[in-house]
């Protein structure tokens, strides 16, 4: 990320930080250009509701253009948020009907229960966990109904269950949003010597519900729903998932319910301690009124560089479109670094054959694997390979040089932090 994307990005978090004031200077400087960057970075990341948001606390930050584009899809996410609202009662029903138990995750609990208006989160998709026995079942009964697998993740469920932590997506017929069954909440199945919350019957005791008698969807509690937020961004994605994170963990914790002792507790079980030490960290930067309660023994918050925490933000607002190939980057460095980046690679190319069976819709002892092996191979020659090309192409004319390789730098920085005090691997 270069000088002038860099201080688009930090004007982005300040932003949507709507209680942060902003000198009004910072804003003297921007020509179109400069704005349509903030805009495209914001629309990215799902941050336009929060400029909206900070439009009505300060109108006069925006130009007129800019601000009649704004209120355009502020229009848009409203409409949106009923769309995400009538799918999860459509679940509601189904799941209800079916005897499957299940909770609404993340977003669906955040714009309901923790924003000050639902629209202000949007929603990509919508989360649900069930039981793992009874994830199949589930992703079953959506296809019975019409839901049908996206195209971009044509693996069978059965496999998934061996490999993932959800199931293949589902496109809904009504809405066209895409649902996740989840059977885990955490990406990685070693984390805290193999703890996962949803395996321990408090967590299931612990869940909130809300809505019209008789109508109420169940949700993980704010304490749960804090920690999964932490895992998910911290481990799951190393942060690159965008900073909706932040005003996630502000508004949820505003809206009171996190018993910290209990979070403390589950944070070092599942060895997430310093993912959340660094994300409360980033947080108060941009929420400095937040009450974060900080452990009561070990490291907290001050334990954090400031180096880090700069890092952090700046992951936060990668392109997405290059998020892949930055993943890619990072794991590799990490391969190279520990001598086995030959191994990795010829991974890449030729997954094991469970692995294939969640990319592609072929049964892992299938004689016909061969012929996906081969679409595997192809498919990289033919859509990967030439963004690659074109990505070197654009550093030798200057145009991206060393923007990706400092945000690769930024992400080693992270991984290596959480690895070193955590002892659990941030990257998969």
């Amino acid at each position: 990320m270069n000088d002038r994307m860099q201080a688009h990005a930090l004007l982005l978090l300040d932003l949507i930080a709507v209680e942060r004031p902003i000198d009004a200077s910072r804003f003297d400087a921007l020509d179109d250009t400069a704005w349509n960057e903030v805009l495209r970075m914001a629309r990215q990341h799902r941050l336009e509701p929060l400029l909206g948001q900070r439009l009505e606390k300060d109108p006069g930050c925006f130009p007129r253009l800019i601000a009649d584009r704004m209120g355009e899809r502020r229009r848009a996410q409203a409409l949106a948020g009923l769309r995400a609202a009538a799918e999860l009662e459509r679940l509601r029903t189904l799941f209800l009907e079916a005897g499957i138990p299940f909770a609404a995750l993340k977003g669906a609990y955040l714009g309901r229960a923790a924003y000050p208006r639902p629209e202000l989160r949007p929603l990509r998709d919508i989360d649900i966990l069930v039981p793992r026995d009874r994830a199949v079942e589930a992703w079953r009964l959506l296809e019975s109904k019409g839901y049908s697998q996206i195209e971009q993740s044509q693996g069978s469920p059965e496999s998934a269950l061996d490999f993932l932590h959800q199931m293949p997506p589902a496109r809904s017929p009504a809405t066209g949003m895409a649902v996740e069954v989840h059977f885990r909440l955490f990406h990685d199945r070693d984390r805290g010597e193999g703890y996962e919350p949803s395996e321990d019957p408090l967590f299931w005791d612990r869940l909130v519900r809300l809505g019209e008698p008789g109508r109420e969807i169940a949700y993980p509690s704010p304490t749960d729903t804090l920690l999964h937020l932490i895992e998910h961004a911290a481990y799951g994605h190393a942060f690159d998932n965008g900073p909706l994170l932040l005003s996630d963990i502000a508004w949820l914790i505003r809206s009171g319910g996190v018993d910290w002792s209990l979070f403390w507790s589950l944070a070092d079980r599942a060895h997430c301690r310093h993912g959340a030490l660094l994300s409360f960290a980033l947080t108060r930067r941009y929420w400095p009124d937040v009450d974060i309660a900080e452990p009561d023994y070990g490291p907290d918050s001050s334990s954090v560089p400031v180096a880090l925490v700069d890092a952090t933000g700046i992951i936060m607002l990668q392109d997405s479109s290059r998020r892949k190939d930055l993943k890619l980057s990072l794991q590799a460095r990490l391969r190279r670094r520990s001598g086995n980046l030959p191994a990795f690679l010829l991974g890449r190319l030729f997954p094991s054959r469970l692995e294939m069976a969640n990319m592609y819709p072929v049964d892992p002892a299938s004689p016909r694997m061969p012929l996906f092996y081969a679409r595997r191979l192809w498919e990289i020659g033919t859509r990967r390979r030439p963004g690659l090309i074109g990505q070197r192409l654009d550093r030798t004319n200057g145009s991206v040089e060393h923007i990706d390789g400092a945000i690769v730098d930024h992400m080693l920085a992270v991984h290596d932090w959480l690895e070193q005090h955590d002892a659990a691997t941030a990257v998969h």
